[in-house]
């Protein structure tokens, strides 16, 4: 076993190493420092010169860096920024506080801001940040569902002093159909997000209420009318380029959940599950055909309640080809649903060349009389 060597006695650093007073372990050595202070250290750090003091060396060696630093900036003067112009900003006094001098500084666009001196006379600082939030796209005079942009705000503050975050583009105010002026992000008018100052919303609570009181809330026939009224109506929904957009409209009665109930009668249950669809005209609006407006614009009664098959079936009918035959016009698909042959076989027939009558009479022929010349066989053997 190695014999540990005896220190007692030598000088490390500003360290005097007294006795030994650790047991067990690493060895420890009571040391005294010159400035009169002890301190316990581990063998090792003193001989690899890892302590060599107290501790007093440390604070020494900091206080010198203060007093170097302090001498280097003795002979600087603050120059005084009051009332010169950086850019945008116009220095007003200087900021409050400690360490780097700042200056409040006035925007050109009402903002304020607190800026460091070397900020301002190396012009890393030329605003209040309205700079870096320039308007990429105007919407001067632009209506976007019930709102009209007047103007941006350039600043980082809303006129009432409110922060602006610009997470959404730039803050627009804009004023609402109802009279109201409200700050709403570019991202949100060009979206559709926002399209009105909060009235349509009110408005469509409004209408929810007026349908509760007559019972009828939230059953098959309030859903399918409020469906009705939000894509005719409400220019934000998702459906109105479709309808309100294409200018169907619905009847000033039928905007009464009472009245619409009151004519159409309650929902059909026995043919699966139905909305309303206009009918017979598809290119009309919804309209009960006796209300003032309806008889002064000679509207008739156009709508009528109709399956899933039904209105699916009246959509197509403006891409579909339509059969006229036996005085009757219908799709393709309707014929062989009403003649009872698969939708490909009558496609292919008159695909093929046969005439309508042809295609609507013979019956689904038998494997041996299939071909080219199916027809001409069918007939002979008949």
């Amino acid at each position: 076993m190695t014999r540990l060597a005896d220190i007692a006695g030598q000088k490390f650093g500003r360290l005097t190493v007294i006795r030994k007073v650790s047991v067990t372990g690493p060895a420890k050595w009571l040391c005294q420092c010159e400035c009169g202070n002890t301190k316990t250290v581990y063998g090792r750090c003193l001989r690899d010169g890892v302590t060599q003091s107290c501790g007093c060396l440390r604070a020494e060696g900091a206080s010198k860096r203060g007093k170097r630093l302090a001498a280097s900036h003795a002979g600087n003067r603050l120059i005084d920024l009051t009332g010169q112009r950086f850019g945008s900003l116009i220095v007003q006094c200087r900021a409050p506080g400690l360490g780097v001098a700042k200056w409040h500084c006035l925007c050109d666009c009402g903002g304020t801001t607190d800026v460091a001196s070397a900020d301002l006379r190396k012009g890393r600082s030329r605003s209040c940040g309205c700079g870096r939030y320039a308007v990429q796209h105007d919407l001067t005079g632009q209506t976007f569902g019930r709102l009209t942009a007047l103007h941006p705000i350039l600043s980082t503050r809303s006129p009432d002093g409110a922060p602006l975050e610009r997470k959404e583009g730039t803050p627009w105010v804009c004023k609402c159909e109802c009279g109201e002026k409200v700050i709403v992000y570019g991202n949100r008018l060009v979206t559709g997000n926002t399209s009105s100052c909060g009235c349509l919303k009110r408005k469509l609570l409004l209408d929810n209420r007026l349908a509760m009181t007559h019972g009828g809330y939230k059953t098959p026939e309030w859903r399918s009318w409020h469906a009705m009224i939000d894509r005719c109506c409400y220019d934000n929904s998702i459906a109105y380029h479709a309808y309100g957009g294409k200018g169907i409209t619905v009847c000033e009665h039928w905007r009464d959940f009472a009245n619409f109930i009151t004519d159409m009668g309650p929902m059909p249950t026995d043919r699966g599950r139905m909305s309303v669809d206009r009918f017979p005209d598809n290119k009309g609006g919804y309209w009960c055909g006796h209300c003032p407006q309806c008889l002064a614009n000679g509207w008739t009664l156009n709508a009528r309640w109709a399956t899933y098959q039904e209105q699916a079936i009246n959509r197509t009918y403006r891409g579909r080809r339509m059969i006229e035959f036996d005085g009757e016009t219908l799709s393709i698909a309707d014929w062989a649903r009403r003649i009872g042959i698969d939708q490909s076989v009558l496609s292919t027939r008159l695909r093929d060349g046969w005439t309508v009558e042809e295609a609507l009479t013979i019956p689904t022929l038998p494997t041996e009389f299939r071909g080219p010349r199916a027809r001409e066989r069918y007939k002979k053997d008949a």
